[in-house]
This record gives C-alpha cells, sequence and structure tokens, in this order.
C-alpha cells in the first residue's frame, strides 16, 4: 500500500479507501484510482472508489501496487532501487516510471570530505499534452554501502525514493475527468563503518496528485507516498574479493601437489605461487591465471617438482598471492610439507555454517591416529581460541564442533597442526 497522507487536503477520503484508513506498509507507493468523468464528494461515504456514480471506470482501486521492500545484506548481497510503473494510457499522454537509484560501495581506510553521495531515485512522470492519462510512480532508492576500516566523516548519504508524477488535465478538452496519480518510491539503504557521516537519508517519495477539477477534495485521489528506507546500519565485516576456501599441500615421491578452491572472485587476475625452504626467504616458482569475477567455486592446482637440493630440507612452505586486476593483492594462509615425513594423512575441510553464527562445525579426516593442535587466528595472525591443545585423535572422519560466542564478528582462519602437518581454513563470523 505504501503511506497514506494525513496532512494532505482531503486525508479523510482514506476512510472510504477499500484498504481502509492507514492500513500503511513499507516499500514503494501504489498508483492512484482508475479513471472517472464525474464530479462528486470523495471524502463523501456515499461515493466511495467504485461507485458508479463517479462514471467511466467507477474510480476503483486499480493503481498499480508499490515494490516490496528487499532485505539488504553488505555481506551477501545489495539491491538496486526498483523503477517506477508507468502510467497507464491510451492517448499517448500518460507518464512515464522513474528510473530506481544504483548501488554505491565504497571500500577505504579512511572516507571524508564536505560532499555528498546519492542513489535517489527518479520521480515519475508527469502526464503529457491534454494530460487524460495517468502519470508513473517514483523510482525506489537505491543502495549505498562506504566501508571504512578506518575512519569516516563528513559525507551526505541520500538514498530518497522519487516523488510520484502529477497529472495536469485540461479542463477545457476533458472536463470533470481523472485518473489517479503515481505512486512515491519507497526509500533506499545505507550503511557503513565506522562513522555514520554528517547525515543520512532514505526518505520514501511523496504521492503525486491531479489537477482535476472534479478531485479538488482529494488531488492524491487513490495514490500513496513511499515508505522510509533504512538508515544508519552498521557494517560489521565485508566479503573479501577473492574467498578462498581451502588450501592444501600433498607430498607425492619429489613433486609437492598444491590444491586450492575458491567460493567467489571478483576482478582475481591469478595467483602468485610462492615458496620458502626452512624459513627462508620467499621465491615465486609460478603463476595459475583466475576466473576474473563469478559466484559460483572454482578449483585451481599446481605441481612443484622438487630439485635435488630442495629434497634435502627440512621445511618447505608454501603460500599464494592472490593478486587483482588492479594490481592489489592478498597472501593466503601458509601451508607446509616435512620433506621424508610421513604421506599426507590429515585433510580439513571448509567449516560450516558459513558464515558462522555461535557455533561452526570443523570437518577433517585421517588416515592414522594423529595428536592434534586446533587454533583460531583472526586475519592479524593473533590467536584468539584454543579449540584442542595436542588431543589424540582416532583415524576416521571427524566433524568437530566449536562454540564460537566469544568471537566478535569478522574473518578468522582455524589452524589443524600435527607434528608434521599443517591445514588452514578461513572462519567467517556474522550475527
Amino acid at each position: 500500500n505504501g503511506v497514506m497522507c494525513t496532512s494532505c487536503t482531503g486525508s479523510r477520503a482514506w476512510r472510504r479507501d477499500p484498504e481502509g484508513r492507514d492500513q500503511n506498509s513499507s516499500g514503494g507507493g501504489r498508483g492512484g484510482y482508475s479513471y472517472s468523468s464525474n464530479d462528486q464528494d470523495a471524502t463523501s461515504r456515499n461515493y466511495p472508489p467504485g461507485n458508479s456514480a463517479w462514471g467511466g471506470d467507477y474510480r476503483l482501486e486499480r493503481g498499480g501496487r508499490g515494490g516490496h521492500p528487499v532485505a539488504n545484506d553488505p555481506t551477501e548481497r545489495l539491491f538496486m532501487g526498483g523503477g517506477g510503473g508507468a502510467g497507464h494510457q491510451n492517448n499517448s499522454a500518460g507518464g512515464a516510471g522513474g528510473n530506481g537509484g544504483g548501488i554505491v560501495l565504497l571500500i577505504a581506510s579512511t572516507i571524508t570530505g564536505t560532499g555528498s553521495i546519492s542513489a535517489n531515485g527518479a520521480n515519475g512522470g508527469d502526464t503529457q499534452g491534454t494530460g487524460n492519462d495517468a502519470p508513473g510512480g517514483g523510482g525506489a532508492g537505491g543502495t549505498i554501502v562506504a566501508y571504512a576500516t578506518s575512519s569516516l566523516s563528513g559525507i551526505a548519504f541520500t538514498a530518497n525514493g522519487g516523488d510520484g508524477g502529477n497529472q495536469s488535465i485540461s479542463q477545457a478538452a476533458h472536463g470533470n475527468e481523472a485518473e489517479g496519480p503515481g505512486g512515491g518510491g519507497g526509500g533506499g539503504y545505507i550503511a557503513t563503518a565506522n562513522g555514520v557521516g554528517s547525515s543520512q537519508s532514505a526518505n520514501g517519495g511523496a504521492n503525486g496528485i491531479t489537477n482535476s477539477v472534479a478531485l479538488t477534495e482529494f488531488p492524491a485521489n487513490g495514490a500513496t507516498s513511499g515508505a522510509t528506507g533504512e538508515i544508519n546500519q552498521i557494517v560489521t565485516v565485508l566479503p573479501v574479493p577473492v574467498e578462498l576456501v581451502t588450501f592444501r599441500a600433498h607430498l607425492k615421491d619429489d613433486l609437492v601437489q598444491l590444491h586450492w578452491c575458491t567460493a567467489t572472485e571478483l576482478n582475481n587476475f591469478g595467483f602468485e605461487i610462492e615458496r620458502r625452504e626452512d624459513g627462508g626467504a620467499w621465491e615465486r616458482i609460478g603463476f595459475v591465471p583466475g576466473q576474473g569475477t563469478t559466484a559460483s567455486p572454482k578449483e585451481y592446482s599446481y605441481v612443484d617438482i622438487l630439485s635435488p637440493a630442495l629434497r634435502s630440507g627440512s621445511v618447505l612452505s608454501y603460500r599464494l598471492r592472490q593478486v587483482d586486476r588492479d594490481g592489489s593483492f592478498d597472501h593466503s594462509p601458509v601451508v607446509e610439507i616435512r620433506y621424508g615425513a610421513q604421506p599426507l594423512s590429515m585433510t580439513l575441510l571448509p567449516p560450516y555454517p558459513s558464515p558462522a553464527h555461535d557455533v561452526i562445525v570443523l570437518p577433517f579426516s585421517l588416515e592414522h591416529a594423529r595428536r592434534l593442535s586446533i587454533r583460531i587466528f583472526d586475519i592479524l595472525g593473533n590467536e584468539v581460541l584454543i579449540v584442542r591443545n595436542g588431543e589424540v585423535f582416532q583415524e576416521g572422519v571427524h566433524a568437530l564442533g566449536v562454540r564460537l560466542d566469544a568471537l566478535p564478528n569478522g574473518h578468522y582462519f582455524v589452524e589443524i597442526r600435527s607434528d608434521s602437518e599443517r591445514g588452514v581454513q578461513p572462519v567467517r563470523v556474522m550475527r
């Protein structure tokens, strides 16, 4: 329904509306009543919408419904504002629907300034010519997410819905004819981190009106405004551009087989393979192209053929240097191989659910009984939780439940380490 105006001319006419007075809802406003050709009193109980005394199409409640509100989630999915519906026409005099607002996504250390950032919906189009058709609805406000890792200040944010279009009809040409005005667009969504800016606005757009001489007592003529959107939403964590879900190494004869999987990728140019021997300097040994941008899981592999000199070393460490198309990069967790140790006998699978709330399950398998230490680290490498410390696990498949109540929202890594192997998986906590 949108929002029925309360201070507009003739607001008591809402008592006659088929939906009932003050039947407001979130989302966009609806279009006004259908075509009428006679002059009656819209506020009178004797002439409700649908009464044949109105003539024409009886001024029925047939305007297009306002759009439903959407559930934005900066960690999963964001929505553009929906466009307004065009006005019904059969005389080439109708108004176009307003465009919906777009998506603005800012990620930076500091976001500051004195200007404004907007994702507003456009106003619905007014009637054309002599005006004997319906105007268009306003577009919904869009989405703004400003994620500052350090601080945010000064900026004004607006994601307002567009106003509904107005009917400007010629009395000389069309007498007492009237059509319903356009509904207002619903307000959008604004979320920030480490500051809120100078102001935030996600107001719904106002309903349009008609200037028909037959509806001077109630110019809204059944059109409703858009509802207010969401502001002052707090972003606690954003998904990383490339979400690595597993990275492991396996020693077989004189080969080290690397295997990794991604859940999603954004502008991923590729992966540089880096190796380190016995705690020495990292060196690049290869490159595997990425998939650019994709929302589906992808698997990758690389084989490192060890030279005799490397086979004499005790520990080989590997990591991925994930490179975006703009040159920015990020490193993966490190996996290790101890040459001369028993073959890989531990497999750590991606934890679930993801994202986690209060409990997460760590699935892993062992080919032999092993003494394991299981710890969780934050993205800076600080140990935040000891799950198990030197506990013996028997061979077979394990699914270890871990409570995460003490951890704030954010990205973490879980490490399972034996005397000769180490596995790492990312964990995301979101409540």
